[in-house]
């Protein structure tokens, strides 16, 4: 159970960490938008890599560690099928922008490891989106 609800909190900062936000003209919700579909299309292919690229260097979680532990983590999951099949809801997404700092929640997320919900803060540097912590509930 415990290793259940560890996996859905890296697996969804690991979604929410995924993609790179880029320019165009897109809003800063725009940006953050994409890279939450990013990542749970990621997370859906068992993708770590892409899954945590939008991960700050400095990322931490609720569960503790960093982006180094979240990626050995979400290995983990992965090789014991827990990502098998997930499921991921942002039906009721919402982003909040303040200045340089963001939100992004709630991300459903159900699989093997049961149900969870999982919120990412972001923090834009050098004009790039990029997750800088994950936590659950």
């Amino acid at each position: 159970m415990k290793m259940a609800m560890k996996f859905g909190v890296v697996a969804l900062a690991l979604v929410g960490m995924i993609g790179c936000a880029g320019g165009g003209g897109a809003s800063d919700e725009e940006m953050i938008q994409g890279i939450v579909d990013q990542a749970m299309a990621a997370l859906k292919a068992q993708d770590i890599e892409a899954m945590t690229s939008a991960y700050a260097d400095d990322f931490t979680s609720d569960q503790g560690g960093g982006k180094a532990e979240m990626v050995e983590f979400l290995n983990g999951a992965k090789e014991q099928g827990f990502l098998d099949g997930i499921q991921v809801d942002t039906t009721n997404l919402v982003i909040t922008v303040d200045g340089d700092k963001a939100t992004a929640k709630p991300i459903d997320l159900e699989g093997a490891f049961g149900a969870l919900t999982v919120e990412f803060e972001l923090q834009k540097r050098d004009g790039e989106w990029l997750v800088t912590y994950q936590s659950q509930y």
